[in-house]
């Protein structure tokens, strides 16, 4: 309803990024190994080329790891999987709990 409760969503870390910390700010302060590379890569460093990673002085897999999850192939397999748990009764059930849990405390 109107609370959202029963809406599934499935983030993009990256566009949720962009969305909120458009400059980097929260990356530079928080990840200083990223501080000096350029805003159009510091969402996304992973896609720096090898001359640019030379440019900034900057090695994937050395100074930052290479992506774990690729984000665009997964989000698909996520979603499936947890419209799937929905319809477990054990998940409705304690969706319930929580909802009144929250919404119509005691």
């Amino acid at each position: 309803g109107k609370l959202g409760v029963n809406t599934l969503r499935v983030y993009n870390p990256v566009k949720n990024s962009i969305e909120h910390d458009e400059e980097g700010v929260f990356i530079k302060k928080w990840v200083p190994e990223l501080a000096e590379i350029p805003i159009a890569f510091i969402h996304e460093p992973w896609k720096l080329t090898p001359i640019e990673q030379e440019l900034y002085n900057f090695k994937l897999g050395v100074n930052y790891p290479y992506p774990i999850v690729d984000l665009e192939k997964n989000r698909k397999h996520s979603s499936d999987i947890l419209w799937r748990m929905r319809k477990n009764s054990d998940v409705k059930s304690d969706s319930k709990r929580i909802v009144n849990k929250h919404i119509n405390p005691d």
